[in-house]
């Protein structure tokens, strides 16, 4: 047992040391032919060879000293020996599988290192060939670890901790660099520039490492005078100021890994810089607005150009060396002069050949300049907007107007009222019709010239047009071969425009206004007129009942052949009118239906209602040929005659008086039968109580009989016995016979007697009357009262 490092855990003992009692321990019996576990010793040992184990789950982790290990690189020297140190502990429910796994061989702790040496080559070969093994085994070896730890507690049941060691040392690890203030200079700038560097250097090559070996400090010295280096002779101070965390520091780094690291077997980690640069005036983004007043050759006017700048800061060592403090009242200032210069001795029309949209000249040259002036500062021209203030280049984007006005018509006596709106371009602004108007003055007075010409347009063909037709055919006619008055209007103005100023297909719309007249229609067609008629039919007054008739009275529109009547008619308001023609109305009613007879007036089914309708639409035509209006009546219907009043007031105290009488009677019934059941009642409730005093008292003396021990054969036993059954028999409760309430049958009754049916009147139509949709008046001829008559 001398020298076995897991002697703690695991040892063989023979079987008669196995059977004694261990504290803390398991003993393990395994087969060493068959890898055979036994819970204890069998009987028979027969063709078996039996191992008898000690394993402790409970003492503490021991340490031990694995296999040396050698990685070899491409070349004699390079070359890494290696130690193998481990903890190693069995987790309790793990004693069987450690015992198979290391006590079958000649020791356990040489069978644990030959399972360590076998494993970690096996790792070894799966991460490439042996140069890139030897050169990242620095990266390395912490996985190797881990790897080591899994596999111990999967395969041999080892909760196994294990360590790598370079013979003789550590492995070399990372290096940490911290450089704060270091001051360095851009190539194009003498200011000084102060930077912090914060810098973690890995392992790249082992063994490059333990060849040029240097201290922290040593590479703190190295890395700030490389990297000071690199940015006085690679480094502009626009890029150490804007780029310092994107660009430039992923150019340091691989400089830094290259040159510096990785000949020494080290590599960045990670690489941190920040920079303290001296204020400045520069933006690295501006965006100018600025107007600039310029003379024209021959003209008094001035023109504007508006410019719109936006700017890039692209180097910063340009900007600092330009000197420029005012940045903004820099560019002011050369815009102001170059764009003089570029306009100087332009005339109106030349400038509006230069701007033209799609031309290059003007806002080219101003363009081209500004651009040169900027890159010399260290700015670079990102966009920038050229807007001259020449009205004639607006009609090329579009322009509007918008006019109103009142226009004579044929008839010298009524005028129209007209909106109108164009909307359009002019493509070409250069057309001879507009050469008078490219002059900076003369332009402003091109919208008024288009009002005035679409004024005059509209005034000449609304003259020659009648009022009746601008009023009734507006959108279209339906007179053959009349156009609508809309598409009249609408071809001349286009037409006016288009020839005279070089529009593109301009929209234009055309409206009507509100006149007096049309006024007058809205304000009659804006509500229901409530008529009442009371006719008196065939027979003459007094002889028959009168028929009293409601409608509601809807103006729909002036008539198609009523313009000039309506126009004709004068009323001092549209109350005074709405009167009259009420009254006309129904004074044409009650003549047409005062023809009828009696019977057709008090009409009770839809048939004649809608045959006394068609009848009393054809007064309609009165109001057209009258006031020049086109009506239609809606919800019509009659009021009941008085006769009928009468006949439902009689109807209903006959109900009364029958409703009563049955009442009166069901209620004499109902009170003699509760007298009678209060009587029947009063003589049972008596009976009960003698019947149930008698039951008693035989209760009674059947238990004396029982105490005396009476035989049962005893005759007034017996007599006693019949009694009290007769008397429960008749004290049980009799089924009460069910019965209807007389009552009932006086409901139905009054119920029955109340439809009204065979008394002609209809109860649902009389309440909810007839109504009939909008119609349109039916063309009947004048003698409507014979027509309906004749109905």
């Amino acid at each position: 047992m001398q020298g076995n490092s897991l002697a703690k855990i695991l040892y063989q003992v023979d079987s008669k040391k196995a059977a004694e009692p261990c504290e803390g321990c398991r003993v393990v019996i395994v087969d060493k032919l068959s890898g055979r576990i036994h819970e204890k010793k069998p009987l028979l040992s027969f063709r078996k060879e039996l191992r008898y184990f000690r394993v402790f789950s409970r003492s503490l982790a021991v340490e031990g000293k694995g296999p040396r290990c050698e990685i070899q690189g491409g070349s004699f020297d390079q070359r890494l020996e290696l130690d193998l140190l481990y903890r190693a502990r069995c987790p309790a429910g793990e004693e069987e599988r450690v015992a198979k796994s290391l006590g079958l061989g000649s020791r356990p702790d040489l069978e644990l290192n030959r399972w360590l040496q076998k494993r970690l080559e096996e790792f070894l070969a799966e991460q490439g060939t042996p140069e890139e093994v030897y050169s990242g085994f620095s990266r390395l070896h912490r996985e190797a670890e881990r790897r080591l730890s899994q596999l111990a507690l999967s395969e041999l049941g080892l909760s196994l901790q294990v360590q790598i060691q370079r013979r003789g040392g550590e492995m070399p690890e990372r290096v940490d660099i911290q450089i704060q203030d270091l001051g360095v200079h851009a190539k194009d700038s003498d200011e000084l520039v102060k930077i912090s560097l914060e810098a973690q250097l890995e392992v790249s090559d082992s063994a490059a490492v333990l060849r040029h070996a240097a201290t922290p400090e040593d590479w703190r010295q190295r890395l700030g005078e490389t990297v000071r280096r690199f940015i006085a002779t690679q480094v502009g101070l626009h890029e150490l100021t804007y780029e310092l965390r994107t660009g430039l520091r992923r150019r340091l780094q691989l400089h830094l890994d290259e040159f510096l690291l990785e000949p020494a077997g080290r590599r960045l980690g990670f690489l941190r810089l920040a920079a303290e640069i001296p204020a400045s005036s520069a933006v690295e983004h501006l965006r100018l607005e600025h107007a600039v007043v310029c003379d024209i050759r021959g003209s008094i006017h001035q023109i504007r150009v508006q410019h719109v700048l936006q700017l890039k800061l692209q180097d910063l060592g340009k900007f600092r060396v330009s000197g420029i403090e005012d940045l903004d009242g820099w560019l002011r200032e050369r815009l102001d002069a170059t764009t003089r210069g570029v306009l100087f001795e332009k005339s109106f029309r030349d400038l509006l050949v230069d701007f033209a949209p799609g031309e290059s000249g003007g806002p080219g040259q101003l363009r081209s300049l500004t651009e040169t002036q900027v890159d010399r500062i260290g700015y670079a021209l990102q966009q920038m907007t050229v807007i001259p203030d020449l009205e004639p280049l607006k009609w090329k984007d579009g322009l509007s107007i918008e006019l109103e006005g009142v226009f004579a018509t044929l008839d010298s006596r009524v005028e129209v009222g007209i909106g109108l709106v164009v909307d359009g371009r002019i493509p070409d602004i250069f057309i001879p019709h507009l050469d008078r108007y490219l002059d900076p003055q003369a332009a402003k007075e091109l919208m008024e010239d288009i009002k005035k010409k679409a004024t005059e347009t509209l005034a000449v063909q609304l003259h020659g047009l009648s009022p009746e037709r601008i009023y009734m055919r507006w959108f279209r006619s339906d007179r053959p071969g009349e156009e609508g008055v809309l598409d009249i209007l609408h071809r001349a103005v286009s037409s006016a425009l288009t020839e005279g100023f070089g529009f593109a297909q301009p929209r234009i719309v055309i409206k009507p206004l509100e006149t007096e007249l049309t006024q007058r229609v809205e304000a009659l067609m804006s509500r229901l007129y409530p008529l009442t008629v009371t006719v008196y039919p065939l027979g003459g007054k007094g002889q028959r009942e009168p028929v009293t008739l409601t409608t509601n009275v809807e103006i729909l529109r002036v008539h198609l052949d009523g313009w000039h009547v309506f126009r004709s008619r004068q009323f001092e308001s549209i109350s005074e009118e709405i009167d009259e023609i009420l009254r006309v109305l129904r004074e044409e009613i009650e003549a047409t239906l005062s023809t009828i007879p009696s019977e057709f007036l008090q009409y009770v089914d839809r048939g004649d209602h809608l045959t006394l309708r068609q009848v009393l639409d054809t007064t309609c035509e009165t109001i057209s040929r009258s006031f020049g209006l086109e009506i239609a009546f809606t919800g019509f219907q009659r009021q009941k005659t008085i006769t009928e009043t009468q006949k439902i007031l009689l109807l209903e105290q006959e109900v009364g008086k029958e409703t009563q009488l049955q009442l009166d009677a069901g209620e004499k019934r109902r009170n003699a039968r509760l007298r009678q059941l209060e009587q029947q009642l009063t003589t049972e409730e008596q009976l009960s109580q003698d019947l149930a005093q008698e039951l008693k008292l035989l209760l009674d003396r059947k238990k004396e009989f029982l105490k005396d021990g009476v035989e049962p054969e005893d005759e007034e036993y017996q007599a006693i016995q019949e009694r009290i059954a007769e008397i429960r028999a008749d004290l049980s409760p009799a089924e009460i016979e069910k019965r209807h309430d007389p009552l009932d049958h006086l409901n139905e009754k009054q119920r029955s007697s109340l439809r009204l049916e065979e008394y002609g009147v209809d109860k649902s139509r009389s309440a909810a009357g007839l109504t009939t949709g909008r119609r349109k008046p039916i063309a009947l001829p004048a003698s409507g009262g014979n027509g309906g008559g004749g109905a």
